[in-house]
């Protein structure tokens, strides 16, 4: 299982996060990953590769405090309810 430690802090505006999520996951030029957050809910739901995305408590209390990092949080909480292969763990 790919383990991931998710940098909340690369999550407060669009254009970083697409470049972090892309990069984070794999998305291709071919996927077309905007930064739209619906898209990332479905590209998510497409993840094959067992992934375990960890996130610290500072982070997520932090990512929780900004409206559009707190947006994200969610959409990788739905993903991963979504999709046996992707992990949520808070450490």
């Amino acid at each position: 299982m790919k383990k991931i430690m998710l940098d909340c802090s690369r999550l407060k505006e669009r254009a970083a996060m697409r470049d972090y999520m892309a990069g984070l996951f794999g998305f291709s030029e071919e996927d077309g990953f905007t930064g739209n957050l619906d898209q990332l809910n479905d590209l998510l739901s497409e993840v094959t590769e067992d992934i375990c995305i960890c996130i610290s408590i500072d982070g997520f209390l932090t990512a929780a405090g900004a409206s559009f990092s707190w947006t994200v949080l969610r959409i990788l909480m739905l993903g991963a309810g979504g999709n046996p292969h992707i992990t949520i763990s808070l450490v």
